[in-house]
């Protein structure tokens, strides 16, 4: 009969106890080490992704100041906004502009007369519409000669690019409108009409020939007096009077003299520059929180003591700090009054930047702007160690690899502990059966010796 048996019946001892703790202890160290390894290159993983997050901020607002436009921005002001106002780009002289709005530009409109409903029939054959050079031809049948299948018919044809057709149910009746879509006298409408059974004459716009349907609205061109000079636009926008000003025409005023100004906009530079300061600021807290060290517990961040963020932050001190531009007047960041505090930071005295850009415009302008300029030095910087291949991606990268590293030693560690536990046990297992056969034998022997 076979015998039964099972470890530490012989022995006494706890043997699955005995083997857990040894195995654990085995695993302590090394799994502890590997959980430190991971702790560290997740948060420095961390760390990078939130400095490189800064830093694309930062080169995001370096955009507008790289332009060599960006400390020449003009604004245009008008003394009756309900009548005309303006747009003005860099560089557009300063000064005023007497304005005034003789008429404005006009879409023609073409109305039918009044139906019964939109389901009136009108007629058959082909309409051919014409505006702003441009013809396009509609078939009219039994299948759409009514006032809104005509409109659908207008308002489908694949090459109609001018018109809109619509029906307007007015206290007389159901009417088609025919509307330009441009204004402008360029873009007058022509209606005809071709084959079918006459009944589309209705519809016909052909001066000089044939006019059945009502001129609503005349296709015109706005009129305006630019310093006593006459212009025409074939929209309700004029450019071109003025190098780089655009006036919006809002209302007629004929005989009234508006005023349009143009002036340096310090309100947007300035705005760009707070904008760069934020970014940058934001971008020396992410530095500091990363390398910050603290004396009294003794503790570091999560990149204390690398170098990566040591070089991005000298770097983008020294080039604040760096002069550049002319060899006079405003040649450092101080000068146009961004200054730097002790931790890094930067800070504007809007005053003194106002001053600068009002003064020396130009000399602003050579010292951050342009392919030489601060801000394109501090942008290269920005792509060197943020961009894509940049500084911060492969040491993201090699982290990544790291912790792929740590989960293949911890395969290793489950291997080797399970190869230790196996071991244990079998020894154990041995050490049991000898004992059980030693105490079988001393059993043995205190019999015989009674």
């Amino acid at each position: 009969m076979p015998s039964i048996s099972a470890a530490g019946i012989g022995s006494g001892l706890d043997i699955a106890s005995l083997v857990t703790q040894l195995v654990d202890a085995e695993r302590a160290g090394p799994q502890s080490r590997l959980q430190r390894e991971e702790t560290t290159a997740r948060a420095q993983i961390s760390s990078f992704g939130a400095l490189k997050s800064a830093l694309s901020q930062l080169g995001g607002s370096l955009k507008a100041l790289k332009l060599a436009t960006a400390f020449d921005p003009r604004k245009a002001s008008s003394s009756a906004p309900t009548v005309v106002t303006a747009t003005a780009t860099a560089g557009a002289a300063l000064g005023s502009f007497q304005v005034e709005v003789v008429s404005l530009a006009s879409a023609q409109r073409l109305s039918s007369a009044a139906y019964a409903g939109a389901s009136s029939v009108i007629g058959t054959g082909t309409l051919a519409v014409s505006v702003g050079g441009e013809s396009f031809s509609v078939a009219i049948d039994s299948g759409n000669n009514t006032l809104a299948g005509i409109r659908d018919a207008i308002n489908a044809a694949s090459d109609n690019k001018g018109v809109t057709a619509s029906v307007l149910n007015t206290t007389e009746g159901a009417r088609l409108v025919i509307s330009a879509r441009n204004t402008g006298a360029a873009n007058a409408i022509t209606v005809t009409r071709s084959g079918g059974d006459g009944g589309l004459d209705a519809l016909v716009y052909n001066p000089g020939t044939l006019v059945n349907l009502e001129l609503k609205s005349a296709a015109a061109d706005a009129v305006v007096r630019v310093d006593g000079f006459n212009f025409s636009s074939a929209s309700n926008r004029l450019t071109g009077a003025v190098d780089g000003v655009s006036f919006d025409l809002l209302s007629r005023a004929p005989g009234e003299i508006k005023t349009v100004s143009v002036a340096r906009d310090t309100d947007s530079a300035r705005k760009s520059v707070e904008a760069f300061i934020s970014a940058y600021n934001t971008t020396i807290g992410s530095l500091n929180a990363a390398t910050r060290y603290d004396a009294a517990t003794k503790t570091g961040s999560s990149l204390t003591g690398d170098p990566l963020p040591r070089a991005v932050s000298a770097e983008l001190r020294r080039i604040v700090g760096s002069t550049g531009g002319g060899n006079e007047g405003v040649r450092t960041m101080a000068d146009l009054g961004i200054n730097t505090s002790v931790s890094g930071t930067l800070t504007l005295d809007t005053a003194k930047f106002d001053k600068a850009l009002n003064e020396r415009p130009a000399e602003v302008a050579a010292l951050v702007t342009g392919d030489s300029g601060l801000a394109a030095k501090l942008d290269a910087t920005v792509q060197r160690m943020a961009g894509s291949g940049g500084a911060i991606e492969g040491r993201t990268k090699g982290l990544d690899q790291r912790l792929r590293g740590i989960d293949d030693r911890r395969v290793g560690l489950n291997e080797r502990l399970a190869a230790i536990e196996a071991r244990y046990r079998a020894q154990f297992t041995a050490l049991d059966g000898l004992v059980a056969q030693l105490r079988s034998t001393s059993n043995f022997l205190s019999a015989q010796l009674q």
